[in-house]
């Protein structure tokens, strides 16, 4: 198996009565530190898009193998912890990226 670099976009709500963008923080957070006690975790890297208009999070994961990620995704800890937080999530993407075996394919920035 190889591993896998997963990109996880998250919106916030917003225009909740009460709504405050800690809760959104919170679920980050709480899925952080589950994520981190699960087989095949590797690491992680969170970062915030630059737009006025809405709250956006970036979480950039490196997993042990693709199983090992969806074992993680569609367990009952994240479930829960999703819930817990619904009210706070407008969407969440997810993309899936693999290492090229071939390694005279140079991307240009």
């Amino acid at each position: 198996m190889r591993g896998i670099r997963v990109i996880a976009k998250k919106v916030a709500k917003s225009g909740i009565t009460g709504f405050n963008d800690k809760n959104f923080i919170n679920y980050i957070n709480k899925l952080t530190l589950a994520a981190q006690k699960t087989i095949g975790f590797q690491n992680t890297r969170s970062y915030w898009e630059k737009d006025y208009n809405n709250i956006v999070a970036f979480s950039i994961s490196d997993w042990d193998s693709e199983k090992d990620w969806n074992k993680w995704l569609n367990s009952k800890i994240r479930k829960n912890i999703n819930n817990e937080h619904k009210n706070v999530i407008l969407s969440e993407e997810f993309n899936v990226l693999i290492k090229s075996k071939n390694s005279d394919n140079t991307f240009l920035l």
